[in-house]
């Protein structure tokens, strides 16, 4: 949780470090265009404070919003349309510059590294530089033209923006792929457990079948677990119609019902109790033995009813 913490102030604290030097810039650009701005266009005085006043509101956010990537890329288009308009009202946006803020978010992307954002930056620079002489006449002073020297600075902020939404976009891709091997792995092995589960309890359905004694096993809910093939052959009822059903609803289970009832909520023990009961106008008369089924605590965690049938004093009712 504390990791989780302190990655999302760190997320925070970079993405308010990057929209700090942003303004700087802005309001910088605003000085250096004071006279041109008040004359003419006073609006970009309403646009520089919008640029200062949202970042009071990306400092108040709580982290939690910090987390992930989402909001990053929120910030970061939002920056873009920051920098096309600040370069536009007071740097000197063109062609050219388009090129290199769109071939710096490429690089970026490629690169998913923060470390070679002052790199990239400074590449990017260099060739926009380029293409300025290249294009411009052989009189071109670029000292003469401080605006576009003043687009310099955009180019370092979107490579800073760039590289840190990519390289942060593939920590998560990758944590992501991560998890996704380690549920793969995870599925294996419960699929293997499932297996496992599900092969014991064939093999102790099996054993169950085995006995010449009916079995009975009920939970401390009262639900009916194990009815074994015996109990099937004695009450003449497949064990689909008992197993998960309530004791109380199995009124064909006669003086077992009772006696099962009497270990569950009376803590009575039958020692090789006969009782009598009748399936299809047949009488049979069983003998019963129940018992508790303890944890390793000796804490009570179902009940056991054994049945045997006196074939002697089986009989047909008239």
């Amino acid at each position: 949780m504390e990791k989780i913490s302190s990655e999302r102030e760190l997320r925070k604290k970079y993405i308010i470090y990057i929209r700090s030097l942003l303004t700087t810039i802005i309001v910088l650009l605003g000085l250096y265009n004071y006279a041109d701005i008040m004359v003419n266009r006073a609006y970009v005085i309403f646009f520089i404070f919008f640029v200062i006043a949202i970042n009071f509101v990306f400092i108040y956010l709580p982290e939690e919003m910090y987390e992930g990537i989402n909001l990053h890329y929120v910030i970061f288009l939002l920056d873009i349309i920051i920098i096309s308009l600040g370069a536009y009202w007071m740097g000197d946006m063109d062609f050219k510059f388009f090129m290199m803020m769109f071939l710096t978010v490429f690089i970026c992307a490629l690169s998913k590294s923060v470390k070679l954002s002052f790199i990239i930056a400074i590449v990017v620079n260099i060739l926009y530089l380029y293409l300025i002489y290249s294009f411009a006449d052989e009189n071109f002073d670029i000292t003469q033209n401080i605006n576009i020297l003043l687009n310099l600075p955009f180019i370092f902020i979107i490579s800073l923006h760039g590289s840190y939404l990519a390289e942060k976009a593939n920590e998560d891709y990758l944590e992501k792929e991560k998890l996704k091997k380690s549920n793969i792995l995870l599925s294996k092995d419960i699929k293997n457990l499932n297996e496992e589960v599900e092969s014991i309890i064939n093999f102790t359905a099996r054993v169950y079948d085995s006995f010449k004694e009916g079995i009975i096993i009920m939970d401390t809910q009262g639900i009916i677990r194990v009815f074994n093939r015996e109990c099937e052959t004695i009450f003449n009822i497949h064990r689909n119609k008992v197993i998960n059903f309530s004791l109380s609803d199995l009124n064909f289970l006669q003086g077992v019902k009772e006696a099962l009832t009497n270990l569950r909520l009376k803590k009575i023990i039958s020692l090789n109790k006969e009782i009598t009961i009748k399936i299809d106008n047949i009488e049979k008369t069983l003998e019963i033995n129940t018992a508790f089924i303890r944890d390793n605590s000796q804490d009570v965690i179902g009940y056991l009813g054994t049945l045997k049938t006196s074939l002697n004093k089986i009989k047909r009712s008239v």
